[in-house]
């Protein structure tokens, strides 16, 4: 499926985005793909003709043109065709607006969503994120401000550009029933647009033994206690790096709430993150979002940081030692009493036999 739409909408901090409101696509495999397109056209001053169409590789396959009746009046036009495709072959689809008034267009909500695989003006692909299946199903929208232009091409202000995909999934009930099958999903929120790039995740039940201690060593330090990890993603880079490319991430994961009641509960639950580069891990703030179609729950993270590797762990906090103290100390100072009460009679009574017998002795003097 491909959809364009001619408005913007995304996350990140690109300063001007030149954008000639066309698509390029080349689809990986021959087939019928969907072509979804949507305007919503208001503002015109009255009696000027405003004109929308399609082109596909420069022919026409969509037209319609609309005439506002006054200053507030507006009109949504919608394009929806299932267009077939051959593999491999290079697809042009451009939207043209054209207005009898001499002010131009203005385009307002702008959104642009467009698959991860799609290629940039080099030719090269901009960014997938994958799993050991293929890619995830990603998207990058891309907001932007108001956006000016002729009917050809416009330019704007990029507010935003972040990633959308679906679920890397891996069952564990082999190895662990009570965690079962778990699921993961990353979200990017970028500061550009990079090229040829891929995002890998993969799933592990446990992490590095360097890894396992630096996440218990931070929930420590944090007073959080004992940590049970239910399972960890290792999230690879190719082509894109934190900081230059990414802003930050949001780590959403899924685990059953058998593992969850054993562990602590949901408010028990974090997501850590580790980095490579600095060895240093840090607890994510997480948040508990409801519980998916199979009912499990689904905790996510925000991660400053980027990407890295994350586990999902239950925490229990250390055990309240100061009543045991006390009922140790009072249990010292009753001994202690004890005995000195045992003591003080066991000298009363030696001097009591040695007196009774200094006695006999001297009756028998007598």
């Amino acid at each position: 499926m491909d959809e364009r739409r001619n408005q913007f909408r995304g996350c990140a901090t690109q300063p001007r985005l030149n954008f000639p409101l066309k698509l390029s696509f080349t689809p990986p495999a021959s087939g019928n793909y969907l072509l979804l397109f949507s305007s919503s056209i208001s503002n015109s001053s009255t009696n000027y003709a405003t004109s929308v169409q399609i082109l596909q590789n420069n022919t026409q396959i969509f037209v319609q043109s609309y005439i506002p009746i006054s200053a507030t009046d507006y009109v949504i036009l919608g394009f929806t065709e299932v267009i077939p495709l051959t593999g491999g072959n290079a697809y042009t689809f451009q939207v043209q607006i054209s207005t009898g008034n001499a002010a131009g267009i203005t385009y307002e909500n702008n959104s642009l969503e467009i698959p991860g695989h799609a290629t940039s003006p080099g030719g090269k692909n901009l960014l997938e994120i994958v799993d050991n299946t293929g890619d995830l199903g990603t998207t990058l929208i891309i907001n932007t401000a108001e956006a000016v232009g002729d009917g050809e091409k416009a330019v704007a202000e990029v507010l935003s550009i972040r990633t959308r995909s679906g679920y890397t999934e891996k069952d564990f009930n082999e190895e662990n029933p009570e965690i079962g099958e778990v699921a993961s999903a990353v979200c990017l929120e970028l500061n550009t647009l990079p090229e040829n790039a891929r995002v890998i995740i993969n799933t592990a039940l446990e992490p590095d033994p360097a890894v396992g201690s630096a996440f218990q060593l931070v929930t420590g330090s944090s007073g959080l206690g004992e940590i049970y990890i239910a399972y960890t993603i290792n999230v690879e880079k190719v082509n894109i790096a934190n900081g230059t490319h990414i802003h930050c991430a949001t780590i959403t994961m899924v685990v059953s709430q058998e593992w969850v009641a054993a562990n602590g509960g949901n408010d028990a639950v974090r997501i850590i993150r580790y980095d490579e580069q600095s060895n240093e891990p840090r607890i994510l703030e997480t948040t508990f979002v409801g519980y998916d179609t199979q009912n499990r729950a689904v905790f996510e993270g925000f991660s400053p940081g980027g990407l890295s590797v994350f586990a999902l762990v239950g925490t229990t906090a250390p055990a309240d030692t100061s009543d045991q103290n006390e009922k140790l100390n009072d249990f010292q100072t009753r001994v202690i009493i004890i005995f000195s009460v045992i003591g003080g009679a066991a000298l009363v009574f030696c001097f009591f036999l040695l007196f009774k017998k200094r006695r006999k002795r001297k009756s028998n003097s007598d």
